[in-house]
């Protein structure tokens, strides 16, 4: 009989999030879609600062879906209707924005950008849901490839929603019902080798452990052995986003709330 994770406790009060992360100092990081903004949080849930509102403007935001943070000083925020990333630093002050659906380089375009995730490197990785392909960055903000649209078979992306990188940058996209590995130059891998009647529909990387939820359960896949190695129910269903940090806690945003679990509690 599986067990389901110890509950914890509960922070945050949200809109409708959709998405969170941590950073490199154990914060996390929540994306509010319904709420246009960004909450910071410290890593008990305390509330530390909060960007956004409604509009078009350097510290607005229309619909963010996702944020990248786990990487370096700074994060990446996916604003989905408004065509772009916006990205800030650690306290969420404003650095820059990547918006490139207008450009002339088509290659490099994108438009309602579903997902983000960022190489140790500094590379940005971009979901580009307009176009149904992964679009790469520099770290210094210039198009460097896209891969997922000009290709054939498994190599060619359907309807990605989510990515990630593991320790080695290896990307994983989750792609209409399957989870598609690419390597770090964006060559279709393989296709994981999915559970049994288990479609994710989220996907977060702690080291080389993946997490995938369908929202009713969580499956952790081990990227070094390529193995299954648990599974877990849930009984509080459909969170929006799960992560999992390396002291084995995990942190689930729901539409107004964030929950905090653990396998054996404290």
């Amino acid at each position: 009989m599986l067990l389901p994770l110890v509950f914890l406790l509960y922070f945050g009060q949200f809109s409708g999030a959709c998405d969170l992360d941590t950073d490199v100092q154990g914060n996390i990081i929540v994306a509010d879609c319904a709420g246009n903004s960004i909450v910071l949080f410290s890593p008990r849930g305390d509330s530390l600062r909060m960007v956004g509102g409604y509009g078009s403007g350097t510290l607005q935001l229309d619909q963010p879906m996702a944020v990248a943070a786990r990487q370096g000083n700074d994060l990446y925020v996916a604003d989905h209707n408004n065509h772009r990333v916006q990205r800030f630093n650690r306290m969420l002050d404003y650095v820059t924005t990547i918006a490139t659906r207008d450009g002339a380089n088509e290659r490099a375009r994108f438009g309602y950008p579903r997902d983000v995730a960022v190489s140790r490197q500094g590379d940005l990785f971009v979901v580009d849901g307009e176009n149904r392909r992964v679009v790469k960055f520099t770290a210094r903000g210039m198009w460097e490839r896209t891969f997922g649209d000009q290709t054939s078979g498994a190599a060619r992306l359907a309807d990605p929603q989510r990515i990630e990188l593991d320790e080695a940058d290896n990307i994983y996209v989750i792609d209409a019902g399957r989870v598609a590995q690419f390597d770090p130059f964006g060559s279709y891998v393989r296709d994981l080798p999915l559970p049994p009647e288990f479609s994710p529909t989220n996907l977060s990387i702690a080291g080389d452990t993946l997490l995938l939820s369908d929202g009713s359960s969580i499956h952790l896949y081990s990227a070094a052995t390529r193995q299954w190695i648990d599974q877990f129910p849930l009984e509080a269903k459909d969170p929006a986003a799960a992560v999992l940090l390396r002291n084995g806690i995990f942190v689930m945003a729901y539409a107004t709330r964030c929950g905090v679990y653990s396998k054996d509690g404290f």
